[in-house]
Order: structure tokens, then C-alpha cells, then sequence
């Protein structure tokens, strides 16, 4: 597709608004290094740092779809993951699939074309969905941060009251939050437009004296704040409950050489099935057994558990890390007036957040043992499908051979 003028370009990208046609026009772009000046906000850098920038957005959402694919069909397929904190990973998965596909798309094709063709209503529809699904991240990731901490705090309600149709309820909870986040700059509060230092449509932060946003940034500080003292109450929880207590050694009783009792090592009951145990009633020792079984598999569950909060909470850790230069960039644009950024910290930032939306795919499966082991499962059920179905074609060619 080549552009020859400015009144087609519009005209044909302002009926196409989906993310194929974005991506389409992501490689037309790369050939054209022309542009218009008339775009909105045409700045026109240099050929080879637009071309990086595009190549890092296009690896960016490569990886952000496989990943997050991958973890979607995961968590779907495996019935052992089927517990709220993977429910909750699974809809934090989708947000920044669709993100990736929807919105880092027309980012890319903004920036291979130097500015944004598409219109102003394709931009704040965009915009709408940038915010409704960075929003629905947040929200999920705050929602999980109080169901780790109920998993520790309350784990017997947890277990019985957290089904899937709550995790669903809970989580419809979090995305009608995002619409009420996103919507207002619909009807008037604030506005959408595009920004052409990020090449991406969103909130237009202005100075807070003559601009709304300042409640719609405070609002995600707020949410990613709560986020971490929920986790970091949780830690304060396990360490008070993890003291070493001293072990009290209680000796076994016996009364003819059968012991029993806490002190038993058992001996007795193997001896009293091998018939040397004398005339004694049989020794209650097995009862004990059952006992430090139970305590033994409630401390695997809550080793699992610890595990799953462990990958939750670098989830969290790395969206503050990647999210931090772009909130304090916009806070410094709301209320310092007339503040000038370089073109390396505002594009910083601003990768930083495209970044986001392809890293927590690779948290899951390096910090958690069940995905891991999912993934590995998945792996070989293929890799056995493919082995199965090439032995079938190696049959039936032989056998058409011998006839």
C-alpha cells in the first residue's frame, strides 16, 4: 500500500479500525519515509531509530501473544490450575494480550508512519481501550494481592467460599471498576487525543489547573500502593506465624516393650505386625501417623501457596518497576508548568509500559513450579501427537508401497 496523498490516506484508514489493518500498515509504513504534513502530530526522526522503535514494538507484541496465548490455553486445559490465583493470572493474561494486539498495533503503525492517519474517532477509541485494559491489569493485580492474603489469613474460607463463579463475580467487579475509569473522558471529563511524543493515544495531561487527569492518575498510584501493603501484610502475617518454638522431647510409655506415644518411632508397630510384640493390646502408634500426615500436607499446601504469592508479588513488582518512569513523567507534566522532557526519558517511559504487556507470561513459567510443570506436560502431549502421527503416515505409506 503506497500513500499518494494526504485525502486518501484519511479517508481509507478511517474506515479501518481493527488491529490486522494496523499491522498491515505497519509494513507499508516502513517502505513510506515521507509521510504528510498534515497528520496529526507529524514529527519526522530519524529512518533508523523509527525503524528500531517499530522492530521493538512488533517483537514486543510477538511475544507478548505467544506468551500470554500460551498461559491462556494453560491454565484452560490443565484442571489442576483451576484455583483463583491462576483464574485472576488468566484475565491479567487477556488484558495485555488484547492490549498487545489492539492498541501496541496502531502504536507501531504510528510510528513507521511518523504520525497518526487514522482519525480522531479511531484515536479515542483506542485511547478507551488503552486505559479500560491498563485499568483492568490494576484492579486484577489488587484483587489478587487480597486473595493471597486470605489464602494465609483466612484459608479455610478460602478454600470453601473461593469456587470459579466467585473468582468470575469478583473479577466482572474489577472490569466494570475500569469502565468507570475509562469512560468519562467519553462524555467531556478530560480528553483522549493523541500524544506524539509516546505514539500512542491517551489521557491528555496537562497542567492541573486547566485539566481533569489528575483524579484518573491518582486513582492507579492508589490501586498499585494498596496492591503492595496487601502483600506486605502478608508477609508480616507469615513472619509472626513462622517462630521457632522449642521442641519439647517426649519419651514413649510402654508397659511390655510395645511403645507408644509421642516419643514412638514406630518400631512397635512393626514389631506387633511381625508378631513380637508379646500379649499386649496393639499399639496406638499409627494413630500418630495420621496425624503428622496432616500436618505434613498442610505445610506442602501452604509451601505451594507461599510459591504462588511469591510469582504474583514479582508480578506486581515488575509492573511498579516498568510503570514508575511513566507515572512520575505525567505527574511532573500535572503540576509543573512548562516542564521540557528529552526525547530518550519520554520514549524510556513509554517503551517501559509496551514492555509491560509481555513480561508476566515469563515471571509465571520462571518462578512457578505448576506452570512449569503444565507447560512441560503440554509440551509432551504434542511433541507424542506429532511422534504418533508420523508413525501412522510411515504405515500407510509402507503399506501402499506393498500394495
Amino acid at each position: 500500500m503506497v500513500v499518494s496523498n494526504t485525502t486518501t490516506t484519511t479517508q481509507n484508514c478511517d474506515n479501518s479500525s481493527s488491529s490486522v489493518t494496523a499491522i498491515m500498515a505497519v509494513v507499508a509504513g516502513l517502505d513510506n519515509r515521507h509521510g504528510s504534513d498534515e497528520t496529526m502530530g507529524y514529527d519526522k526522526p530519524q529512518t533508523e531509530l523509527a525503524v528500531f522503535k517499530t522492530f521493538t514494538l512488533i517483537v514486543i507484541i510477538a511475544v507478548s501473544v505467544c506468551g500470554n496465548g500460551i498461559m491462556c490455553f494453560i491454565v484452560v486445559r490443565d484442571k489442576s490450575l483451576h484455583r483463583p490465583p491462576f483464574y485472576f493470572l488468566l484475565n491479567i493474561a487477556l488484558a495485555d494480550m488484547l492490549r498487545a494486539l489492539h492498541c501496541l498495533s496502531f502504536t507501531a503503525s504510528a510510528v513507521s508512519h511518523h504520525g497518526w492517519i487514522y482519525g480522531k474517532a479511531v484515536c479515542q477509541v483506542i485511547a478507551f481501550f488503552n486505559v479500560l485494559l491498563t485499568f483492568g491489569s490494576v484492579f486484577t493485580l489488587f484483587v489478587l494481592a487480597i486473595s493471597r492474603y486470605a489464602v494465609f489469613r483466612y484459608h479455610k474460607f478460602h478454600r470453601l467460599k473461593m469456587s470459579f463463579l466467585a473468582c468470575l463475580l469478583v473479577i466482572l467487579v474489577a472490569w466494570a471498576l475500569a469502565i468507570v475509569m475509562a469512560f468519562p473522558p467519553v462524555f467531556g471529563l478530560g480528553s483522549y487525543t493523541y500524544i506524539p511524543r509516546e505514539y500512542q493515544c491517551n489521557y491528555d495531561h496537562r497542567f492541573y489547573k486547566s485539566n481533569d487527569t489528575l483524579g484518573f492518575i491518582l486513582v492507579l498510584v492508589i490501586s498499585i500502593i494498596l496492591t503492595h501493603l496487601m502483600y506486605l501484610k502478608s508477609l508480616i502475617f507469615l513472619r509472626h506465624h513462622r517462630k521457632m518454638t522449642p521442641i519439647n522431647f517426649v519419651p514413649a510409655s510402654s508397659n511390655n516393650w510395645t511403645f507408644y506415644g509421642p516419643g514412638a518411632t514406630g518400631r512397635a508397630a512393626a514389631n506387633w505386625v511381625t508378631g513380637f510384640a508379646g500379649l499386649g493390646p496393639p499399639p496406638p502408634t499409627l494413630v500418630g501417623f495420621s496425624q503428622y500426615a496432616r500436618r505434613s500436607h498442610l505445610h506442602a499446601h501452604f509451601k505451594r501457596e507461599s510459591e504462588t504469592t511469591r510469582t504474583t508479588y514479582i508480578i506486581t513488582l515488575a509492573f511498579l518497576v516498568l510503570w514508575l518512569p511513566y507515572i512520575i513523567y505525567n505527574y511532573i507534566i500535572i503540576f509543573v508548568r512548562d516542564y521540557n522532557f528529552s526525547e530518550q526519558f519520554v520514549a524510556m517511559a513509554t517503551w517501559m509500559t509496551y514492555l509491560q504487556v509481555c513480561v508476566n507470561p515469563i515471571i509465571c513459567f520462571c518462578c512457578n513450579r505448576n506452570l512449569r510443570k503444565s507447560l512441560m506436560t503440554v509440551a509432551n502431549c504434542i511433541k507424542g501427537r506429532n511422534t504418533w502421527m508420523n508413525n501412522e503416515r510411515q504405515q500407510a505409506y509402507q503399506y501402499t508401497g506393498e500394495r
